[in-house]
């Protein structure tokens, strides 16, 4: 149910921009539903996790939904797990071999979706099924199979029979991973690592259930994946509404960007606007500049932008906002002085945070 104004314009928007961007699929838009260049629309870059899951992506070990989502609250489940894993280990998703022998477990068969990254884990000594006989791929990994997956993957030899002698140097011994539990050599090799650690209760917390955030950030550290700096951004060239420059993004590397995302009648939009150009007033002279990218009406925006008193160039481009992957508003990207993303939100940012962002790149 509306309850406001406010949440039926922000209804309006979501709706408009629909049809701005899907309105045209002669120009590649529908295409470019899936992850778009700043990682995932629901992992912005003050996620906690932001650096390890660009680092999994950029090593092709994770990707997103269908929905273009990365989904970081969601259960790890451990058909998920051993693909993570096997791309881990192998190097990223193509090198993952196809599997064409007969199925080891019956509950992941020919069909299931995560056949050849299974095999190969079972292969590489990493995963094994359960006195049933079966796998169980849809069963939640907690803490204490985490542990398993990765130790069994970091240890040479690979597999069990490579934790079979080890003591560890300095054991934690969390006092709910005993010496007997049955994952204790797995847990104590994965903190000495460095890969996981313990709770500020001073637990381990074997029983919780991994999240798909904590596990990019498991994989990220077990593996030892580079952070990237930033996805480089995506180039294009914006006319000012009144067509008497044009700014190419490329063209701006060395200077600190802001791209703001925006149309005339967008609420939120509205109160943003003021912000960036407080910012780009304040930081101009350091070479700062706001591009506002409008995905309405050239004349609407035009109007606006003089009622808002925006002195920063705005122009008209929607097609701008498909290549960011822009599917509600506003949407502001910081570019740092080598072209790539430094930061970026989805919707109203309270002007500290925007230049606590700009200040990182000036």
């Amino acid at each position: 149910m509306i309850r406001s104004a406010g949440q039926l314009r922000a209804v309006v928007c979501l709706v408009v921009l629909a049809v701005v961007f899907w309105a045209a699929p002669s120009q590649g838009v529908v295409e470019l539903a899936g992850v778009p260049p700043g990682g995932f629309l629901d992992v912005s870059s003050d996620h906690w996790a932001y650096g390890e899951i660009m680092a999994c992506l950029a090593a092709g070990i994770v990707a997103g939904y269908d929905d273009g989502l990365y989904h970081p609250e969601h259960q790890v489940t451990r058909d998920q797990m051993a693909v993570y894993i096997s791309r881990a280990l192998a190097g990223g998703d193509d090198s993952v071999p196809e599997f064409t022998g007969t199925p080891t477990f019956p509950d992941v068969g020919t069909t299931h979706w995560a056949l050849k990254y299974v095999e190969y884990a079972v292969d590489q000594d990493i995963v094994g099924g359960y006195e049933d006989g079966y796998y169980h791929p849809e069963r939640q990994v907690a803490r204490d199979q985490m542990a398993v997956y990765v130790a069994r993957a970091l240890v040479a030899p690979q597999g069990e029979a490579g934790l079979a002698d080890y003591v560890p140097a300095d054991p934690r011994n969390f006092p709910d991973v005993a010496s007997s539990f049955w994952a204790y050599k797995h847990v104590e090799y994965c903190v000495e690592n460095g890969v996981v650690n313990g709770y500020e209760d001073g637990k381990y917390h074997p029983e919780i259930v991994v999240t798909r955030d904590q596990m990019a950030v498991y994989v990220q550290r077990a593996f030892e994946l580079p952070i990237p700096a930033g996805p480089p951004a995506p180039d294009f060239t914006l006319e000012t509404l009144d067509g008497t420059q044009q700014y190419t993004l490329s063209d701006l590397k060395g200077r600190p960007v802001a791209v703001f995302f925006w149309t005339s009648w967008c609420y939120y939009c509205e109160q943003q606007a003021p912000d960036l150009e407080t910012l780009y007033q304040r930081y101009r002279d350091q070479g700062f500049l706001v591009l506002g990218v409008g995905l309405d009406d050239p004349a609407a925006l035009q109007e606006k932008a003089e009622t808002l008193g925006l002195t920063f160039p705005v122009g008209y481009n929607p097609y701008a906002g498909a290549l960011y992957g822009v599917e509600a508003i506003p949407y502001t990207f910081i570019i740092d002085r080598s072209g790539s993303i430094s930061s970026s939100w989805l919707g109203l940012q309270p002007i500290d945070t925007l230049e606590a962002a700009i200040e990182e790149v000036l």
